[in-house]
């Protein structure tokens, strides 16, 4: 055991790897079954969806993400929606490393790092965004890892680290804007811990290149944006220029949603429901246990505490200020700070009396009775897709060139997954027909929007309908005549 130790040691790209094989087998053999997801069930087939057409989703566009998992789903392996998860699974392992060095870094014990890794990897929401197509887990590896560069930074004082975060920041702003929760938390802790960084160059050329970087990715969404020949879009503006792009790109949509709230709901309803979704992750005892370990941890340094307490802070105030449904999977980045410090809280829960192996003992249970009560009592770990089997069901027998009528909230959102799976067998099923709106003839099936989990059909109609077949690589939308 003493040489199977020192080996690790040795070698620590070889915990890495088994860390790595080991979350993608658990995420890859738990996929939502099919097009769609349990929790997002709109956003997640759609994601799918825009994965293999020449469409554009709902704000801000996602670029990176919408480029990574169309180059993924040119891999000949599987169908085109396992391709879609699997990035999710593939992003979600290496967020779980990044993890682990982050822990590391901030000087927390080896078996401090593998509780901390198994909570988050076993956490509900985490768990569900790496079995379903999803943008948080990239979100999460992203927020992670430029965690850990910029506490090596602290940590060593080497340039390189710097250089390391900027780019690493700057990938990350081309994939989700709430990383500009990050700002904050470290200019405050360089101003307050490591001033004389403000006074190099690199420092300034670093962020100037990270902020070009960013947005230099959302050139690829603004030439979605502004094509013509776009098949479909989740938002509708009267004109598609650069301003509605920016609006697009900004979530002007979504802005009276922030904070727009009386400070006396955030007492009575924010904090509740933030307490809620920390007992809904895997129990809220764990979030104690971190919260415990995190006020009676000492090998921490100054810089790292502060850059921890700033971070989960902002993330914190952006949960009780958003008024947003999904608003747990935002929460992501503030539970992994919490988590690195559950094995310490268990130990300190005994007053320090029994053995760090004791304390991780405790930990991996509290995780599977959390992962019970979270993910399996649910039925999120072999879940059945309802709604997937009905549209089986009733699609088999669709003839060949029907038409169809994608409706709801957002003409189609949800109701994606139906056109999906004509997608990925139009071979077999032949050209299909859709219609964006109806004039003067109705379509055979149409599907409402994901609220209601209903597919409606019709008796089918001989009217001729104005078309253009459907292939995998393209959709078109189209009118009756």
């Amino acid at each position: 055991m003493h040489d199977l130790l020192a080996a690790l040691r040795h070698r620590p790209w070889i915990p890495v790897l088994l860390l790595f094989t080991a979350a993608m087998f658990l995420y890859c053999t738990h996929w939502y079954p099919g097009p769609g997801g349990r929790v997002w069930y709109g956003d997640s087939v759609s994601f799918q969806f825009y994965a293999i057409s020449h469409s554009l989703g709902h704000p801000p566009g996602y670029p990176q993400y919408l480029a990574l998992i169309r180059a993924i789903a040119l891999a000949p392996l599987g169908q085109a929606w396992q391709r879609v998860d699997f990035a999710s699974s593939l992003f979600a392992a290496a967020a779980l490393c990044s993890y682990g060095w982050l822990a590391r870094v901030w000087r927390v014990s080896r078996l401090g790092v593998w509780g901390a890794i198994a909570t988050l990897a076993l956490s509900r929401t985490f768990f569900l965004q790496a079995t379903e197509a999803e943008v948080y887990s990239l979100n999460s590896f992203w927020v992670l890892s430029c965690l850990a560069l910029i506490s090596m930074q602290l940590r060593t004082g080497d340039s390189k680290w710097l250089w390391g975060f900027f780019a690493a920041y700057g990938c990350a702003l081309g994939h989700h804007p709430t990383m500009v929760l990050l700002v904050l938390p470290v200019f405050v802790t360089i101003v307050v811990h490591r001033p004389q960084l403000l006074k190099r160059w690199q420092t300034y050329v670093g962020a100037c290149l990270a902020i070009v970087l960013g947005l230099s990715q959302y050139v690829y969404t603004y030439k979605l944006f502004v094509a013509p020949d776009l098949s479909y879009r989740f938002a509708s503006y009267s004109q598609y220029d650069l301003q509605s792009f920016i609006e697009f790109t900004t979530g002007a949509g979504y802005k009276k949603l922030m904070f727009s709230r009386p400070l006396v709901d955030v007492w009575t309803d924010k904090l509740p429901n933030l307490l809620r979704i920390a007992h809904a992750q895997n129990t809220l005892l764990l979030a104690l246990l971190g919260i415990l370990g995190l006020v009676l941890a000492r090998a921490r340094s100054s810089a790292h505490r502060t850059l921890q307490l700033l971070t989960m802070t902002a993330y914190a105030i952006w949960a009780l200020g958003y008024d947003v449904s999904d608003i747990d999977a935002f929460c992501t980045p503030l539970w992994a700070l919490c988590y690195i410090d559950v094995v310490a809280g268990a130990h300190a829960l005994f007053l320090r009396r029994v053995p760090t192996s004791v304390a991780l003992l405790l930990v991996f249970v509290l995780n599977t009775v959390g992962f019970r009560d979270a993910v399996i009592a649910r039925g999120d770990y072999h879940p059945h897709n309802r709604l997937l089997a009905i549209a089986d069901e009733q699609l088999a027998h669709v003839p060949a060139g029907a038409s169809l009528l994608v409706a709801g909230k957002y003409e189609g959102n949800s109701a994606l997954a139906a056109l999906f799976r004509y997608l990925e067998a139009s071979r077999d099923r032949g050209p299909l027909r859709t219609l964006s709106k109806v004039k003067a003839c109705e379509p055979d099936i149409y599907f409402t929007d994901s609220a209601k989990k209903q597919i409606r059909f019709r008796r089918y109609r001989s009217e001729r309908v104005a078309h253009l077949p459907l292939t995998k690589e393209d959709l078109h939308r189209l009118l009756c005549d």
